[in-house]
């Protein structure tokens, strides 16, 4: 656009200094011929002075317009790599913290339990297993928990006649890790169920009270 004008400027310039040797020569008309024409070759080196003059700056406008739009061209290039390389480094960040992080399912798929029901434990193992009691008595629950991650939990889950009676939460110390619980049950049929922590059945006894 600057430099369409400056075009323009250059042709109003000339049209003028055209019409000022018009001018001149008229009104020189009564001069002789050699003085009017030096007169207006010197108009005219001066209006051709003025022409390269404008058409120089016109093209250093122009050059640095260029300039100017490469300069900002590549700044833009340069603002967007920013952006990208910030945002491949915060997917990246995610991608692996989501790698590291151990998943629930993949837990619960690697644990797994076995339980059973006894009159007593003896160096973390049951003794006098069986699945009848007599009323009042003390019942105890063991159960192996295996591919255990330390610091997760496991629950026992006391239920007399399908109702739940007695809750106990058991933290698990290693991937492979007894656990007992105890109740002193009354007369009825009992299960109890060995829940993930993500309430996930592990496993299940079920005895009878007299």
């Amino acid at each position: 656009m600057n430099w369409l004008c400056e075009n323009r400027s250059v042709k109003a310039c000339n049209r003028r200094v055209q019409g000022c040797l018009r001018t001149f020569v008229a009104a020189t008309g009564r001069r002789s011929d050699q003085y009017r024409q030096r007169e207006y070759q010197n108009c005219t080196r001066s209006h051709t002075s003025l022409i390269e003059r404008s058409s120089v700056k016109v093209k250093q406008r122009h050059r640095q317009g260029m300039l100017d739009s490469e300069t900002h061209e590549c700044n833009e290039r340069q603002r967007t790599m920013k952006r990208l390389v910030l945002v491949l480094g915060i997917a990246t960040g995610t991608v692996m913290g989501w790698l590291s992080t151990p998943r629930a399912d993949t837990f619960t798929k690697a644990l797994s339990a076995e339980a059973k029901s006894a009159h007593g434990i003896k160096n973390r193992q049951p003794v006098d297993v069986a699945d009848t009691f007599k009323a009042g008595e003390r019942v105890w629950i063991w159960s192996l928990i295996k591919g255990g991650e330390p610091g997760s939990s496991v629950t026992h889950v006391w239920s007399k006649d399908g109702k739940v009676m007695l809750r106990r939460e058991i933290r698990v110390g290693d991937r492979r890790w007894t656990t007992n619980s105890r109740h002193i049950c009354e007369h009825g049929t009992w299960d109890v169920q060995v829940l993930a922590s993500d309430g996930t059945a592990l496993a299940e006894v079920v005895f009878t009270v007299e």
